[in-house]
């Protein structure tokens, strides 16, 4: 197993590059690589939508067969509606997080009071439904905003995981190289 990981160095140089330039074109870029994203996952949909469609002339006499009309063309009417209009799933997006965010606050900061009787210091609990409401009021008076950081945060989750495999990449290509090509793997 080790004899293949050392062999495989170059998966993970490659790992990393693409994860690297993903994540610097993320953060130079954040809305394009948002509205990317989007249409990715819209192309999936009306393709999973059409293949659905076409796998209906294998079902002709099931009773589920309207079931499955109904999923392509659900499928292929939402992506079509993502890719005409890449913007409003972004902010679609954007509401359903501010949204969970608002009413994940509130139970927070209820249990705080409810745990009151049972516990000390239940204010972190309160503190931190104080936050996520915070957060959720932010997302919806600032939601350009809001995207931007969620870009941001993708881009630099990927810079990081990108420079990590490179170093992993770099690392078992030193050990290939120490034992001499492929040599024998190293006794533990």
């Amino acid at each position: 197993m080790e004899t293949q990981i050392r062999q495989s160095w170059g998966m993970w140089l490659w790992r990393g590059i693409v994860s690297l330039l993903f994540g610097l074109v993320a953060l130079i870029s954040p809305f394009a690589t948002l509205a990317s994203l989007v249409m990715l996952a819209a192309a999936f949909i009306f393709v999973d939508g059409i293949f659905a469609f076409f796998s209906l002339f294998s079902q002709r006499g099931s009773p589920f067969w309207w079931t499955s009309l109904l999923e392509s063309l659900v499928g292929i009417v939402v992506g079509l509606a993502l890719l005409v209009w890449p913007g409003i799933a972004l902010l679609t997006f954007l509401y359903f997080v501010a949204g969970w965010a608002l009413v994940s606050g509130i139970f927070e900061i209820v249990t705080a009071i409810r745990l009151r009787k049972v516990i000390e210091r239940e204010w972190a609990l309160g503190l931190a439904g104080v936050a996520s409401i915070a957060y959720g009021i932010a997302l919806l008076a600032f939601p350009g905003l809001g995207l931007l950081a969620l870009s941001w945060m993708l881009g630099a989750y990927a810079v990081i995981f990108g420079l990590l495999m490179i170093n992993t990449s770099i690392n078992i290509r030193r050990e290939q190289h120490r034992l001499g090509g492929m040599g024998t793997p190293k006794p533990v």
